[in-house]
C-alpha cells in the first residue's frame, strides 16, 4: 500500500499538506480498532443516531470503504453533522 510505503518528508505539525494515502489509513485503523468496517462503524455510531438514513461510501475493489472521498450524504443530513460538531460532539442536547 503506498501510504505504509511513503516517508515523513517534514516534522509532524509543522506544515499542513492534506495527503490522501495518509487519510486512507484511517479506514484501516477503524476497521482494527472497531472490528468492523469504517462504513458500519459510522452507520452504528454517527448515522444513525442522527437519523441519517440515505447515505453510501465508496469501496476500493478489495472492499475496503475510501476513508478520502466517496461519502454521499444529503446537504440536510452533513448540516446535522457539522451541527453536532458545533455543539461540542453531542445531538439534540445528549
Amino acid at each position: 500500500m503506498l501510504a505504509l510505503e511513503s516517508r515523513v518528508v517534514e516534522a509532524p505539525g509543522t506544515r499542513f499538506s492534506y495527503n490522501n494515502e495518509a487519510v486512507q489509513l484511517l479506514s484501516g485503523v477503524v476497521q482494527k480498532a472497531a472490528g468492523k468496517s469504517m462504513d458500519a462503524y459510522a452507520d452504528e455510531k454517527l448515522f444513525t443516531p442522527l437519523g441519517i438514513e440515505d447515505w453510501s461510501w465508496e469501496k476500493d475493489p478489495a472492499g475496503n470503504v475510501q476513508a478520502f472521498y466517496g461519502l454521499a450524504l444529503t446537504a440536510r443530513d452533513l448540516t446535522k453533522i457539522g451541527v453536532m460538531m458545533l455543539d461540542g460532539g453531542r445531538w439534540n442536547g445528549g
